[in-house]
């Protein structure tokens, strides 16, 4: 092998190597509130209910602040330093991105998922007309007596 075609793997390599840290480095995991308290990071996925009548506005730091309930029942204040999402008055389900700091989780974005407006609350009950049965031929008209063929 000549030495160029050492540099060559030698930089694919590490290029490679690079890529990888980042990637690493730059993942964000679904966490719960337990897992958040011991995960260090900065772009942490908090997932889980706003707790109702919790959400409350603080102009004078800029921030809104809710109470948010994970899929183990543990819930957790949350600072959320960004805009107010327009539909936050229906909100089903958040995933709070950001880090956990002492006692609060500390959210700089904020995925809502609100209820759809096209899904009921309860399933209706849709009738289909009868089955009709169309003979395949005139001769099968003929023997049912039917002179419109059915």
């Amino acid at each position: 092998m000549s030495s160029s075609h050492i540099r060559i793997t030698i930089s694919v390599c590490l290029a490679i190597l690079l890529i990888g840290y980042a990637f690493v480095s730059n993942s964000s995991p679904y966490v719960t509130i337990n897992e958040a308290k011991k995960t260090k990071g900065e772009n942490l996925h908090l997932a889980g209910d706003l707790v109702d009548g919790s959400f409350e506005n603080l102009p004078s730091k800029k921030a809104y602040a809710f109470r948010l309930k994970d899929m183990d029942g543990n819930t957790i204040p949350v600072l959320y330093t960004g805009e107010q999402p327009a539909n936050m008055t229906n909100v089903n389900k958040i995933v709070a991105v950001g880090k956990m700091e002492s006692d609060y989780f500390l959210a700089h974005k904020l995925l809502i998922k609100c209820p759809s407006k096209y899904e009921s609350e309860e399933k209706q009950d849709v009738s289909i007309a009868p089955s009709v049965s169309y003979p395949l031929d005139a001769n099968a008209a003929a023997k049912t007596g039917d002179s419109n063929g059915r």
